[in-house]
């Protein structure tokens, strides 16, 4: 008799059906992987494109204080425009420019404003910026906290009593609260530009709280801890 051994038409269409189904499970794990691989990729690339950026904004406000007591913020600075005085070199009384960092269109840019007179702290600056550069491009409010929540770009902030108060002050700031300015806080957020994560919802955000005074803080309640002091 002819041997009949072989797999029924039943049998056939389960193995059918496993294969496919190993196939299917492989396929989605390989794109989970590599949609991890691409999320981890782009988050350190918006690293990479955001660090040096706020490092040049810290270095500069760093170098605002031109004279002790004097205060470096300027009124009418908002949360999307930060305007201070700036200035580098060995001078006893150097002449600052007026640096004005504008946050428009999702793009960080610096204007730098000659002096044309007067003399500390009563300069006069020119209405037109010798030198517009963009800092950063493609970028956004960034997204702090827990729970998390979208902040302004620039935020400022003084001393109440003898701590420094976590509300920040109102915008546009009044010549009174640009004088007490002892705090600028920057952020702003970003993504991959090679893996489109710029329009991810959760894109890298970058903070840096910078403290525009000389000294530590006193603690006393009647102390007013100024800026640049």
């Amino acid at each position: 008799m002819r041997n009949e051994a072989g797999f029924t038409l039943v049998e056939l269409m389960v193995s059918t059906m496993i294969g496919m189904l190993t196939l299917g499970v492989t396929l989605m794990i390989l794109q989970v992987t590599s949609q991890g691989s691409e999320r981890v990729v782009g988050q350190v690339e918006a690293n990479q494109r955001i660090r040096p950026p706020m490092r040049t904004i810290v270095d500069e406000l760093h170098s605002a204080c031109v004279s002790p007591g004097l205060a470096p913020v300027l009124a009418g600075s908002t949360e999307d425009s930060l305007s201070f005085l700036h200035a580098e070199g060995s001078s006893v009384a150097p002449t600052p420019d007026r640096v004005l960092l504008t946050y428009s269109s999702n793009t960080l840019t610096r204007s730098r404003y000659a002096a044309t007179g007067g003399s500390a702290p009563n300069w006069t600056f020119g209405p037109t910026p010798y030198e517009t550069r963009q800092v950063i491009d493609r970028i956004r409010p960034a997204y702090l906290g827990n729970p998390g929540a979208i902040v302004p770009v620039f935020r400022y902030f003084a001393y109440q009593g003898g701590s420094l108060d976590p509300n920040p002050l109102p915008t546009p700031l009044s010549a009174a609260d640009a004088a007490k300015t002892v705090q600028v806080s920057v952020a702003f957020a970003s993504g991959s530009i090679s893996t489109a994560e710029i329009s991810a919802l959760n894109p890298v955000s970058v903070s840096n709280d910078i403290s525009l005074r000389f000294t530590p803080a006193s603690e006393g309640v009647s102390v007013e801890n100024l800026p640049c002091a």
